[in-house]
This record gives structure tokens, C-alpha cells and sequence, in this order.
């Protein structure tokens, strides 16, 4: 059972630590992979 459980969180914190986090006016988000970013001078776009 331990091992289980170390397994999981192991794979949390993986999968946590290779997000990267943006932050855009006081919200901070992980952007889906495989999605592009475009930069405006209205806002941002994920697409």
C-alpha cells in the first residue's frame, strides 16, 4: 500500500515540476501542452 501511495505522489510532483507557470495580471495559470501563445496589445491568445 505505501508503495502505491509513493508511486502516485511521485508522479504528481513530476508531472507539477515540469508544468511551466505563467502569470498574466494577477491570474498565474499552467498553459496545456501542444498550445501556442499569442501575444497582442489587446491580451494574450492560447490556441
Amino acid at each position: 500500500m505505501k508503495t502505491i501511495i509513493f508511486l502516485m505522489m511521485l508522479t504528481v510532483i513530476t508531472t507539477h515540476s515540469n508544468a511551466q507557470k505563467l502569470t498574466f495580471d494577477v491570474v498565474n495559470y499552467t498553459m496545456p501542452q501542444g498550445w501556442d501563445k499569442t501575444v497582442t496589445e489587446n491580451g494574450i491568445c492560447h490556441k
